[in-house]
This record gives structure tokens, C-alpha cells and sequence, in this order.
């Protein structure tokens, strides 16, 4: 009888421990193997048990107890204290390294091989769902490296993820290759909304600098290494190649900070309206300027009658209106007074030669110099140019500092032959007016 009330204490008593609630170790889900999380401290005799948040526990076991038991889902180890501890089938890996000098060590490494052909592989999926709403930030995969004050990349690479492909040595059969593929889902149900507070996009960059401002000094949005500048590659002198749906395009890189700068040909085909529109207001008064065009030109020749800067314009079909290859307008509104001794003009042009410089055998023509290639002589008036003023009349046709500089010399005999007569000016009743042209300046 004895021995039946021994064995029944027996039972009560791993009954009792069976329930007792969990209190030296944490009971969370887990599924770190048995030896992951056990091991036998063969000095103690003891048997020492970590979870993957630090907590641990150390008991004494008897060789005979049980150590788990499993229902299918969770594996559940009884503590003598009576505690439990308890791991289900949820991947939780709490990985710890140490590695020598030069060497390579890597804290999980899963190797696949894909073992028929179609098959959609992936290496490791990481899935987060959520009913709820989520905390400061939530990542299905996150990659962090910290260096203490001592530690360094020294001189090499370090990356937080890293993406790699290694291409088949043979001909591509096609497909398409990513080292990131970033995927962004919208359900039709969904409502985004416009905000500046509250982003949607592929990729997000952040900058936690320190007051020096290290990163701004020093950092770069992207390093690109590898490129061969050369026409149809991705990197083409002042562009990088990159492609929308099916249509590739080119961004623009500029060679200088807080300008466009670049030494290639910017070329616009834009038809719909202005190609070029700049506008707003100069800060500098005497020296801004909307467009400036400078250059130097060795042994120039430009024969072709175009000059430095050149403006061509091509007509189709019937004239409708008025046509200019180039306008020039100067608006005053209202307020503004001017400044006397002050020139305002549409069009300033000038030549500025060195003292040490030579115009010999150099016809130098100070205005412009106007052509005219017709194909026919049916136009109704040819002019040089063409005068319309409204709101006041003009005082004179030129301005001149002194009569001298227009070669003007006063002669005070009359009997010059008179050689002829030239259309000065028309009219719009077209009346024509003209001047009496002399021998010599008398």
C-alpha cells in the first residue's frame, strides 16, 4: 500500500508542476532547436536554458525526467521549479558571431538550388500582416550595421543589404534581371491621399547627420562604378540611360553644382509652344542677366552669314501674319521714370576692339550687316527697315554723340553736281519720299 500512495505523490506532484505558471524563463513563441537554446554545463551539472531576449535559466535535472513534450505546434519544456517553457513553430533566430582578422564569417547562410525548370524560387520570405495600425516604423526585412568608436569600414565596403546576381557565362535567353525589385501593391479599394506629410514610394533616403553635418558635406545620393562612357551605353557623356514602361529616356547630369552646366548640345523638339521659357525678376540690377551667351573663338570664320549665336527660322505653307526669325521688346510699367543721359533700347550691339589689336583690311561695320536672298521680286515693298511709332513722333532718324563722328563736314559752296536721287522712306499710303545725292559734300 505503501508503495501505491508513493507513486500517486509522485504523479500529484508533476501535475502541480505541469500548471504552475511561467516566472524565472519568459514563455514566448519560438522555434530555435532543442541545442540552440539548451546546452550542459558539464562543471555545474547543470542544464542552462536562454532564451533569444537574454533571459536564462538554470536548473538541475534529474537524467530521467522528460525533458519536452510536443502537440503539433509547440514544444513545451517543464522546469522542475514547476515553470514552463515554451517554443512554437514561428522563426526566431537570435544569431551571435565573433570573427578573426581577414576572415568571413556569416551569421546564417541559406543555400537553395532551384531543382526544376518554371519553378518561382525564393531564397527567404519574410511576410508581416497586420490588422492593426503599426508602430513608429515596420520593416519585413531590416539590415543594420553599427560600428563602435573603434570600429570602420577600413578602406573596404560596408553595405546593410546587398543585392547580387551573377550572370550565366552563355548567351541570355532572355528575361529580366534586378538586384532590387521594389513593389508597391494599391488594391482598388485603396484611397491615397496628397500630402507632404505622408509619402508613397519605391525607396526612401534619410540622413540622421551629426552637427558637423558630415553626410551634407560629404555623402552622395548615389555612387555608380563600373560605367564606360560611350554612345548607347548606359552612361553617354552628360546623360544616364534609364527606361519607363517600354520607352527608354536619358537623364541630364550637369558638370557643376547649383547650375545646369554642361559641354555637350542641349537640343529641344518641343512643337507645341515655347521651347525655351525663362522668366522672373533679376536680383541684380546692373549685372543679372536672363541670357548670356560667351565664348571664344579661335581664327574665327564664320562666311556662312550666320554668326556666333545663330536664330533660323523655316516657313511652311501661306504667310497668315507678320513673321520674325527674333523680337526684342523693352516693357516699362507703370511707375517707372527714367534717368537722363540713360539709353532705353530693344537692341544694344557694339564692337570693342583692343589697342593692340589690327582691323586691317577689315571692313568694320559697327550696325549690322543686312542681306537679302530673293528668289523673286513680287513682293509689294523691300526695305531695310520699318518704322512705326505711336504716342510720340521722332526728333531724328540718328543720335549722335558729335556730327564728326558721322564724317560731317561743312562746305559752304553750291556748285556740286547733282548726281541722283534714292528712296529714302514709303509711307503706309505709300508715298515715297527721297533724297538728292551729291558728287562731294558740298
Amino acid at each position: 500500500m505503501r508503495k501505491y500512495y508513493g507513486i500517486l505523490a509522485i504523479i500529484l506532484i508533476l501535475l502541480v508542476a505541469f500548471i504552475l505558471p511561467a516566472s524565472a524563463v519568459k514563455i514566448a513563441p519560438y522555434s530555435q532547436p532543442l541545442h540552440d537554446i539548451m546546452h550542459w554545463d558539464k562543471t555545474s551539472s547543470k542544464l542552462i536554458i536562454m532564451n533569444p531576449e537574454g533571459e536564462s535559466q538554470t536548473v538541475s535535472w534529474a537524467s530521467t525526467v522528460d525533458l519536452w513534450n510536443y502537440n503539433g505546434n509547440t514544444w513545451t519544456y517543464d522546469l522542475p521549479s514547476g515553470d514552463k517553457f515554451a517554443f512554437s513553430k514561428r522563426v526566431d533566430h537570435n544569431i551571435s558571431t565573433t570573427e578573426g582578422a581577414g576572415s568571413t564569417v556569416r551569421g546564417i547562410t541559406v543555400t537553395d538550388t532551384v531543382g526544376a525548370a518554371g519553378a518561382i524560387h525564393e531564397g527567404i520570405y519574410s511576410l508581416v500582416t497586420s490588422a492593426y495600425a503599426t508602430g513608429t516604423w515596420t520593416n519585413a526585412v531590416t539590415g543594420v550595421i553599427t560600428y563602435s568608436a573603434t570600429g570602420s569600414a577600413s578602406g573596404g565596403l560596408a553595405a546593410a543589404l546587398c543585392g547580387e546576381i551573377n550572370m550565366q557565362a552563355a548567351a541570355s535567353s532572355g528575361g529580366s534581371y534586378y538586384n532590387v525589385h521594389s513593389y508597391f501593391s494599391v488594391p482598388t479599394a485603396a484611397e491615397l491621399i496628397d500630402s507632404t506629410a505622408f509619402n508613397y514610394a519605391f525607396e526612401r533616403y534619410e540622413s540622421a547627420d551629426n552637427a558637423s553635418h558630415d553626410f551634407d558635406l560629404y555623402g552622395l545620393l548615389w555612387h555608380v562604378v563600373g560605367l564606360t562612357d560611350a554612345t548607347t551605353k548606359v552612361w553617354y557623356d552628360n546623360t544616364l540611360k534609364i527606361q519607363i514602361d517600354t520607352t527608354k529616356w536619358w537623364i541630364p547630369l550637369s558638370e557643376a553644382e547649383g547650375s545646369y552646366t554642361t559641354s555637350y548640345p542641349i537640343v529641344s523638339t518641343y512643337l507645341a509652344g515655347t521651347q525655351v521659357n525663362l522668366s522672373g525678376t533679376l536680383a541684380e540690377a546692373v549685372s543679372g542677366r536672363g541670357i548670356k551667351s560667351s565664348h571664344t573663338v579661335n581664327v574665327p570664320n564664320f562666311g556662312d552669314g550666320y554668326g556666333k549665336d545663330e536664330f533660323e527660322l523655316t516657313t511652311t505653307g501661306t504667310v497668315a501674319g507678320h513673321v520674325a526669325c527674333a523680337s526684342f521688346w523693352v516693357n516699362t510699367a507703370t511707375g517707372v521714370t527714367g534717368t537722363g543721359g540713360s539709353f532705353l533700347t530693344p537692341l544694344s550691339v557694339g564692337i570693342w576692339e583692343d589697342a593692340a589689336a589690327s582691323m586691317a583690311d577689315t571692313t568694320v561695320v559697327l550696325g549690322a550687316r543686312i542681306q537679302g536672298v530673293l528668289g523673286d521680286t513680287n513682293n509689294d515693298n523691300l526695305a531695310v527697315f520699318s518704322l512705326a511709332c505711336s504716342g510720340d513722333t521722332l526728333d531724328a532718324l540718328w543720335l549722335i554723340s558729335s556730327p564728326a563722328q558721322a564724317s560731317y563736314a561743312t562746305d559752304d559752296t553750291v556748285d556740286s553736281a547733282k548726281l541722283g536721287a534714292m528712296p529714302f522712306m514709303k509711307d503706309s499710303n505709300g508715298e515715297v519720299y527721297w533724297i538728292r545725292l551729291w558728287e562731294d559734300g558740298s
